[in-house]
C-alpha cells in the first residue's frame, strides 16, 4: 500500500489595513483658504481706499464736458452744472444724458463716456434745421418737428417759411415738438418741392398752412399759390410746367389756383 503525505494547510492571518492620517492635509487645506480670503480681503480693502481718495482728489474732480458733433467735425465745451465738480467715477452717465437731451435739443444719437481724469465726453449728431415757422418771431425746426435754439426776428436765410395761425409759440416751448397734421403737410410740402425744377425768380419762400384743407404758398415775386389739400404731387408739377411754358410776370399776377383739373391764372 502507498502512504498518501498529509500537507499541513497554514491558518493566514487577516492583513492589517494601514490607517491614512488626514489631519495634515486637511490642516494645509484650511491654512490655504484662510490665506486666499485674508488675500482677497486686502485687496478689496485697498480697493476701497483707493476709491475713497480718489473721490477726494481733486484731480478726478469733472471740469468740463465736450460734445463733439459727428456730423460737422465741431467740438464744444460745457461749463455749468451739468455734473461739473463731481468725482468722475460718480457720474451717472444715463443722468448726463437725459440732461443733455433736455437743454440741448439741437442733439441726437447721443452718447456718452467718461474721459479720465476729469472729463465727460459726448458724442452726438446735431439736427439739421428743415425749416422755420413764423409766430411773431421766426423759430427753427428740425425734420422731427423739434423747435429748436437760435429764434430770430427776421427770417432765417435758406430755410422755408411756415405759418401757422392757430399757434402761438414761446421761447419756453424750444426742444417740444409740434410735429401735427398741419406741420407734417408743409413738411411734405417742402420736400416735393425741393425736387420741382423751378426758376430762381419763382422760389417758394412760405407755406400758409393755417387751414390744412386750403394751402397757400407763396413765392419771391408775390404770387400767391393756391394748392389746397393733400395730395401734392400732381398739382405741383402742373405748376413746374406752367411757370415752363408760360411767360409768367409777377407784377401783373396775383395768384394761380391749382386746386382744379386746369390751371387759373388771377390777374393782379
Amino acid at each position: 500500500m502507498k502512504r498518501t503525505k498529509k500537507t499541513k494547510t497554514r491558518a493566514r492571518r487577516p492583513r492589517e489595513r494601514r490607517q491614512v492620517s488626514v489631519g495634515p492635509y486637511v490642516a494645509r487645506l484650511l491654512q490655504q483658504t484662510w490665506s486666499g480670503i485674508f488675500a482677497v480681503m486686502a485687496v478689496v480693502l485697498f480697493g476701497v481706499y483707493l476709491y475713497s481718495a480718489a473721490r477726494e482728489a481733486p484731480y478726478f474732480k469733472v471740469s468740463s464736458i465736450i460734445i463733439s458733433e459727428k456730423n460737422t467735425d465741431k467740438t464744444i465745451e460745457l461749463h455749468g452744472d451739468i455734473a461739473e465738480g463731481e468725482c468722475i467715477f460718480d457720474v451717472h452717465l444715463a443722468d448726463v444724458h437725459r440732461r443733455i437731451v433736455q437743454q440741448f435739443p439741437e442733439y441726437k444719437n447721443i452718447v456718452v463716456h467718461r474721459r479720465l481724469p476729469h472729463t465727460i465726453f459726448v458724442e452726438a449728431t446735431k439736427r439739421a434745421l428743415f425749416a422755420q415757422i413764423k409766430s411773431g418771431r421766426y423759430f427753427p425746426i428740425s425734420r422731427e418737428g423739434l423747435i429748436l435754439p437760435g429764434a430770430s426776428n427776421l427770417p432765417l436765410a435758406g430755410l422755408p417759411v411756415i405759418v401757422d395761425e392757430r399757434r402761438k409759440i414761446k421761447d419756453s416751448q424750444v426742444g417740444e415738438n409740434i410735429a401735427d397734421d398741419n406741420i407734417k403737410a408743409a413738411f411734405t410740402l417742402i420736400e416735393e418741392i425741393r425736387g420741382l425744377d423751378l426758376p430762381e425768380e419763382f422760389e417758394i419762400y412760405e407755406i400758409d398752412v393755417t387751414d390744412s384743407r386750403n394751402i397757400y404758398l407763396y413765392q419771391k415775386g408775390g404770387i400767391e399759390i393756391r394748392v389746397g389739400f393733400a395730395p401734392f404731387t400732381r398739382k405741383l408739377q402742373l405748376l413746374e410746367e406752367t411757370f415752363k411754358n408760360f411767360a409768367i410776370d409777377s407784377s401783373k399776377i396775383k395768384y394761380i389756383d391749382l386746386r382744379f383739373e386746369d390751371v387759373v391764372i388771377g390777374p393782379k
